[in-house]
């Protein structure tokens, strides 16, 4: 009630500011009672990175085999890291696969380190080949 009247006062009309509000994404505005004022706060969003690998399985001799390997693949950078992972693209082709990795934290260092040590644990299984991999932030 009182931010309500605070607004009448100095001319603003809350109405304008609740549409402002809603029209303008990541936009919060909220009254802070230090100052005594409106204030607009910009909220920005955390960092996303993404990994992108392009694997070869040579061991794969059916879609079957290869489904076995990415499953496994998955599964076990899933039991150490708090990631989500996907298949996508030519997901019929016998011996390549394509996986998203994504990541979202606070520090974009940190989630490049992160990223990068799943490459080396990806590689070090030699249950397939990385034959491209890009890291991307959002």
């Amino acid at each position: 009630m009182f931010t309500y009247t605070y607004l009448q006062l100095i001319g603003y009309d809350i109405k304008k500011i609740i549409n402002a509000a809603l029209i303008i994404p990541r936009k919060l505005f909220k009254f802070h009672p230090f100052y005594g004022e409106i204030v607009m706060a910009i909220i920005k969003p955390p960092p996303i990175a993404v990994l992108t690998l392009e694997l070869y399985i040579p061991a794969a001799g059916s879609l079957k085999a290869k489904r076995q390997v990415v499953k496994s693949i998955k599964e076990r950078i899933k039991a150490h890291y708090n990631i989500s992972i996907a298949e996508f693209g030519e997901t019929e082709k016998w011996q390549t696969a394509t996986l998203a990795i994504c990541t979202i934290g606070n520090d974009r260092r940190r989630l490049g380190q992160t990223l990068q040590a799943i490459l080396n644990k990806i590689d070090s299984w030699r249950l397939a080949e990385i034959t491209q991999q890009q890291i991307d932030y959002l």
